[in-house]
């Protein structure tokens, strides 16, 4: 007798679960979610004051980033020269194409010692650019660099 019950219950919330579900798989449909159609155009140009370095040297990169629209919110992320793990050039900057479509920036950094301690031996480096629009990559491209003793 006391089977009923649950079994009715157990009957009522399958049938609410499933058109709950029914209709969060509705609302996810193709046709219902909005993606940028027309994406923006970006184009970057990346380069290093050199491209030779030594321990202690400050890398200057030079990025210029161009945009066929106006966009806010934009992330460049220069990252690289890796050793265990870590990057030893890691720069970020914010910038916008409300006013103008080309920017240019300037990120600089220094290199540790060039040692078994930090990790970062004499050879090629390769240092990535990322572009990206609210966790979404418009563009990237990347440098070559080289470190000596």
């Amino acid at each position: 007798m006391k089977k009923y019950p649950l079994i009715i219950l157990l009957a009522a919330i399958t049938i609410f679960l499933s058109g709950c579900l029914e209709n969060e798989s509705k609302n996810l449909s193709p046709n219902k979610i909005k993606k940028n159609e027309n994406p923006a155009k970006i184009n970057i140009t990346a380069k290093s004051d050199r491209t030779v370095y030594s321990s202690y040297e400050k890398i200057i990169l030079d990025i210029n980033i161009t945009s066929d629209k106006e966009l806010d919110d934009i992330l460049v992320s220069a990252k690289g020269i890796s050793a265990f793990g870590k990057n030893y050039f890691d720069k970020n900057q914010s910038i916008s194409f409300t006013k103008q479509k080309n920017q240019n920036i300037r990120l600089i950094e220094t290199l540790p010692s060039c040692n078994s301690c930090s990790g970062l031996r004499p050879g090629n480096y390769k240092i990535n650019i990322l572009v990206t629009n609210q966790g979404e990559i418009l563009n990237q491209s990347s440098i070559n660099v080289t470190i000596k003793q």
